[in-house]
């Protein structure tokens, strides 16, 4: 039998300093340029979700932390562009803040630390409700709120 769907899965990194959070300047991208984003990316094929956070942290960040220093948040289920999408948010303990740096100038504007109670009008509004588990406690959402009409309002 044929798979009728195949979710494209990423995970994001939550960095907190003092009640602040750190966020990227997508630019360059093709999707959302100009929002406010967690640094994260795409899982590879055959690729764990701890081994993809690690890895997009040291492409995109500059962190070097273990496996031991991510705290599973939560995992969100979302649409966007027409494909469901499945998303695992990790917070990051036991970081240097000296080694952050932004690795991938061409697709990162910024990188910022926004207050968790005053987030920029442009952040990705999935990453705003990821963020709102913080103080929920829910390990998992659903969003539906991505409509491919959004989605290309939004390129």
């Amino acid at each position: 039998m044929p798979i009728s769907q195949k979710a494209h899965t990423a995970v994001y990194s939550i960095i907190l300093n003092d009640n602040k959070v750190l966020l990227m300047k997508r630019q360059n991208t093709g999707f959302r340029d100009g929002f406010f984003s967690l640094p994260g990316g795409k899982i590879d094929d055959l690729e764990l979700p701890s081994t993809a956070m690690l890895r997009e942290l040291k492409e995109e960040v500059n962190l070097s932390v273990n496996s031991n220093d991510l705290e599973f948040l939560l995992t969100q289920h979302r649409i966007s562009l027409g494909y469901p999408c499945v998303d695992f948010y990790f917070i990051v303990n036991n970081y240097n803040i000296e080694e952050l740096n932004i690795n991938e100038p061409e697709k990162c504007a910024a990188l910022e630390w926004f207050d968790l109670n005053n987030l920029p009008e442009k952040t990705l509004h999935y990453i705003k409700n990821a963020l709102n588990s913080l103080n929920t406690k829910k390990s998992f959402i659903e969003d539906n709120y991505s409509t491919e009409l959004d989605d290309k309002k939004a390129l």
